[in-house]
């Protein structure tokens, strides 16, 4: 399934990252991260507590070139619910992202699950 998603071989090794991300040390998202090695290569764990994007580009010299993300309502499991403080039932939002390096390949696989009613989930849309 991630395979798909990261459009490689089922045989290619993969960094999988699951963080929760807090505010005031409030968790308001769940997140779980997938980089094929193949592409990123050099990851760190104390990369882990900032911008994933932002250690790809300054400290790995990573090009990205395009981020597409979908939104979605969804539900987490039991485990992953009490991690974020909330019900199996409650309603998250489900960021699907993937990010693409400038050679067309996804470099990054992001499903992330926000809580809105911590935290509001806003999006900038910049004309040019």
């Amino acid at each position: 399934k991630i395979a798909n998603k990261l459009e490689i071989n089922r045989f290619d090794l993969v960094y999988v990252v699951e963080r929760v991300l807090s505010r005031k040390d409030i968790p308001i998202a769940y997140q779980q991260l997938y980089f094929p090695i193949k592409y990123i290569q050099g990851m760190r764990m104390d990369a882990l507590k900032t911008s994933i994007s932002r250690f790809l580009t300054d400290e790995l010299g990573v090009e990205l070139t395009n981020i597409n993300r979908d939104f979605s309502i969804d539900h987490l499991d039991k485990k992953r619910a009490d991690r974020l403080n909330v019900t199996e039932k409650d309603p998250l939002i489900m960021a699907q992202e993937k990010i693409y390096l400038s050679d067309g390949a996804i470099g990054v696989y992001d499903c992330s699950w926000i809580n809105t009613s911590k935290y509001k989930y806003s999006v900038r849309i910049a004309l040019d």
